[in-house]
């Protein structure tokens, strides 16, 4: 694979690949611009380049299998060395979708239920997982619906509802809510 530009420590490979890496990398392999890299030292090197990348990405936030997988594949274009990353980030359990899945309802807990499930599946968590975890989630639900029913103040009836809806929050959950109210 030829180096078509090297500037500080970015590396821009001829497939478009774009790498940064660490000063003292870059002269352990004695990396030059117009030079050919052997296959396994070009993977080896992006291997090093996604894996400090997950870590990165992991740190500011937490991510579903899919969410990072994807990304990763979109960056670095090697779908071999992702997988086999992401692989061992869910062995060191830094990946994990029932976690993530956890975080991500405790984080949004002002949405309903559909809401919940449309935005984690497309994050990519299982169906079954989610299931699981919004049942137990439904005590909490009609909680908040009241927390938030009594926010809304005076506003109509309809529009308290309406609002609720958009929230993710079933009619059938909101009726119950206002029972107890």
């Amino acid at each position: 694979m030829k180096i078509l530009k090297l500037q500080k420590n970015k590396i821009l490979f001829e497939n478009g690949v774009e790498i940064s890496l660490q000063k003292k990398t870059i002269d352990e392999y004695k990396l030059k611009e117009g030079i050919d890299l052997a296959k396994d030292i070009y993977l080896e090197l992006v291997e090093r380049v996604v894996l400090s990348f997950s870590y990165w990405l992991l740190e500011k936030r937490d991510y579903s299998v899919r969410e990072i997988t994807t990304k990763l594949i979109m960056k670095y274009r090697e779908k071999d060395i992702v997988l086999k990353i992401v692989e061992k980030l869910k062995g060191h359990n830094y990946l994990n979708d029932r976690d993530f899945a956890v975080s991500f309802i405790n984080c949004h807990k002002s949405w309903g239920s559909r809401k919940l499930e449309y935005n984690l599946l497309m994050k990519g968590v299982d169906r079954n997982i989610i299931r699981e975890l919004l049942e137990d989630n439904q005590d909490d639900e009609i909680e908040e619906i009241k927390k938030l029913w009594i926010k809304m103040g005076n506003k109509e009836e309809r529009k308290k509802i309406e609002s609720l809806m958009r929230k993710g929050f079933q009619y059938s959950a909101i009726r119950e809510a206002k029972k107890e109210l």
